[in-house]
């Protein structure tokens, strides 16, 4: 198996020198089954492996329940969006930390690649030499992590320990009530419940404005969306506190953006946008934008995303064993 740092799962890479530490540690967390199988110490820095796993019968059931919903025109919406990404296993993300020697590494680059083993699905050919490389079980269902760390201060030799940290990133879950907003609105201010904690999150709309992004947004024979709405609002806690900033909800539109549509205009082009990010500000309001629709809407329905961390940090300390260097 070839590793390069920072070149990923590609087979067609050339290999470059390395050397291979054998790290082999397991343990279970949140909700999945983990393999930190090797390290590899490269010129650059440290290539990390990282495998996750779950029973295949787990991800059966998942795509059993939503296949048909993704199939169906209209029947996702951002809402059951993010159930979907709470219920998928691999979509729950994490945050990888590593030391080694007592020095901390950053992370710099971080590519994955799955092999499902479902009936009727084809799993890439680089998941399938990562299954036989590190010995891994045919009946669960795996998502292979690689993590490049560049050297902090020139590279190290050898070392007698590894440490890796794992933190859980935040999932969503939808508050209520849900609010609606129209353009040039009155301020208002409107009391929402976390589901999972109970506690209460007031916003307080300042100001919502219709906008667009240009006249005409279109790209290879494609037309985009470019009408939408723009609230400006500010979250406190029950007492008008700021809220910590991994404890923010995140408002988002109830509903999709409009799909492209064929443009009947020929020879133009321009970068098309599907999206608008939110804008912060120093006084502690922010800028949520709408989904893009081809016509300005006379409201706006928003909904409230409450992030919850559903695993405790993971701390793993393990003793590698040198292999021959290989080229």
């Amino acid at each position: 198996m070839k590793v390069n740092y920072g070149g990923f799962f590609s087979t067609r890479q050339a290999a470059a020198a390395r050397q291979k530490k054998e790290l082999g540690g397991s343990f279970n967390w949140y909700g999945m089954g983990w393999k930190i199988p090797a390290a590899y110490l490269c010129e650059e820095g440290v290539v990390l492996d990282v495998c996750r796993f779950v029973p295949r019968e787990r991800l059966e059931d998942y795509y059993k329940k939503w296949k048909p919903i993704l199939e169906k025109e209209g029947e996702l919406h951002p809402g059951n969006e993010e159930e979907m990404e709470r219920e998928n296993p691999f979509a729950r993300n994490y945050s990888v930390s590593l030391e080694i020697n007592g020095k901390q590494f950053l992370m710099e680059k971080r590519s994955s690649v799955r092999r499902y083993g479902l009936d009727g699905e084809e799993d890439p050919m680089e998941a399938e030499e990562l299954m036989k490389e590190y010995g891994c079980d045919e009946n669960q269902s795996w998502e292979f992590a690689r993590i490049s760390f560049p050297w902090p201060e020139g590279k190290e030799e050898s070392f007698h320990s590894l440490t890796i940290g794992l933190k859980a990133l935040p999932v969503y879950y939808e508050g209520s009530p849900r609010f609606i907003t129209r353009p040039d609105c009155e301020p208002e201010t409107i009391k929402v419940k976390n589901p999972v904690s109970g506690e209460e999150c007031w916003i307080h709309i300042i100001s919502c404005k219709a906008e667009n992004l240009a006249k005409e947004l279109f790209q290879d024979g494609q037309e985009w969306p470019g009408e939408y709405q723009a609230l400006t609002c500010r979250i406190t806690d029950g007492c008008g506190g700021t809220l910590p900033e991994e404890e923010k909800p995140r408002i988002q539109d109830c509903v999709m953006s409009d799909e492209p549509r064929r443009s009947l205009k020929n020879g133009a082009s321009s970068i098309a946008v599907i999206a608008r990010p939110s804008e912060k500000h120093e006084n502690g309001e922010q800028t949520v934008c709408s989904s893009l629709h081809f016509e300005q809407r006379e409201q706006t329905e928003w909904m409230v995303m409450f992030p919850v961390t559903e695993a405790e940090e993971m701390t793993v300390v393990l003793t590698g064993q040198e292999t021959e260097n290989m080229v």
